[in-house]
């Protein structure tokens, strides 16, 4: 979570360095399930449009991120 682009985008936008407070990793889960929604319709455009690098890329980061979520879920449920 420290490290990931989405974690460290946060950090940037609230001014931290780090993630203290009990609540920050629900913000960063949050801010991942809109960015992904963001990757997911930005990759059904580039399918739609028949462009298959926009797609081959989108959907690498749409793995990428879905991957991301899941280290950061099985962290609240331990």
């Amino acid at each position: 979570m420290e490290n990931s682009e989405t974690g460290r985008e946060i950090k940037r936008e609230i001014g931290i360095k780090e993630f203290t407070e009990p609540g920050h990793p629900e913000i960063v889960y949050d801010r991942m399930v809109q960015k992904l929604q963001q990757l997911k319709k930005q990759r059904d455009a580039y399918e739609q449009d028949s462009n298959a690098e926009g797609f081959v890329e989108t959907d690498d980061k749409v793995k990428a991120l879905e991957e991301e979520m899941g280290v950061l879920l099985k962290s609240f449920k331990t």
